[in-house]
């Protein structure tokens, strides 16, 4: 199908605004107005209630709307109306994918998750004309092993050149991202501190070898000013690491923080406590290793001096859940 002008523009409202109901709705009376009974879809599952005539419609109507997306057998789920597509690089950043025509169906993706994906994959994304308005992006990497980390002088240092992920035209639009597992290092928080990225609340940056040094680039940067969820487990983010987190901004609007299998000892709790940015969290995670760890990584625990720390800091008022082992 031809992208249709209109739809185009109703879609890019409701990324525009995608924890709005009403640009969902005036899409769908838009789409009933045109016979399309899409419209009934994207109005049943924006207000629920009946999870039988959902279904009924969507089963009579799914290949049909899902078009090149389900030519080429993109695995698909549908949330609020808009879509989310999953799979392997080679299938969503396929060279034989890039160069297809214009397809509305591709539009209505929202939510884009790439397995496998890596540093090397940006260039990719970047010059795809089907992934270009997207409100969430998952780049997760391969399995992450501890292991290959044993060695004190690979702290910071990660794999692959990120520095493409700064000129990615979608990442102005994109509330939530994730680059679990890539092993980008200190070199690529740089980047992503330095990106525009205005509008992202959700942020997960777990098994990324940051290092203290990675988790001082986050803290340097200026435009992730809209965070509520962030991710920042298993770094190698030490007591130095964590003095720095302890004075970002950024984390003024962040709700759950997960900072667990992390090396901050007391030192690295107490300055964190001491944090006047984490008034609104109300789900904190600093549990340990699930395994021993050679002793130059530090305690990833922090004992009863920290925990004193944690029982008196007067900001933490809407703790509700904290997580250390």
């Amino acid at each position: 199908m031809h992208p249709r002008l209109e739809v185009m523009a109703f879609l890019a409202d409701c990324k525009e605004n995608p924890d709005d109901d009403t640009p969902r709705l005036v899409l769908a009376d838009w789409l009933e107005e045109q016979g399309d009974g899409r419209g009934e879809f994207v109005r049943l599952q924006v207000r629920g209630g009946d999870a039988a005539r959902e279904a009924e419609v969507l089963g009579r109507n799914r290949a049909a709307w899902l078009g090149a997306l389900a030519e080429k057998n993109i695995r698909t789920v549908f949330k609020r109306g808009l879509v989310a597509a999953f799979g392997g690089k080679r299938k969503l950043l396929s060279k034989r994918l890039a160069p297809m025509p214009a397809h509305e169906a591709f539009a209505w993706v929202d939510d884009l998750c790439v397995h496998d994906a890596s540093a090397e994959d940006v260039p990719a994304l970047a010059t795809s004309p089907h992934w270009r308005q997207l409100t969430r992006l998952w780049l997760q990497g391969g399995p992450y092993f501890a292991d290959h980390l044993i060695d004190p002088a690979t702290v910071g240092r990660g794999k692959g050149d990120w520095s493409g992920l700064a000129s990615l035209p979608l990442l102005a639009g994109l509330t939530g991202l994730n680059l679990s597992c890539q092993d980008a290092g200190a070199a690529g928080a740089r980047v992503l501190a330095a990106s525009g990225l205005p509008r992202l609340r959700d942020l997960d940056l777990r098994c990324n070898n940051l290092g203290d040094e990675g988790a001082a680039a986050l803290a340097a940067s200026g435009t992730l000013t809209a965070l509520a969820d962030l991710d920042l487990s298993q770094n190698r983010i030490r007591a130095d690491g964590f003095a720095a987190l302890a004075g970002w901004r950024g984390l003024a609007s962040v709700t759950r923080l997960d900072l667990g299998k992390n090396y901050p000892g007391a030192a690295g709790v107490a300055a964190l406590a001491a944090s006047r940015h984490l008034g609104r969290v109300t789900e904190l995670w600093l549990r340990g290793e699930d395994f021993p760890m050679p002793d130059w990584y530090g305690p990833d625990g922090f004992g009863p001096v920290g925990a004193a720390a944690l029982a008196g800091a007067s900001r933490l008022k809407w703790l509700r859940s904290l997580r250390s082992a």
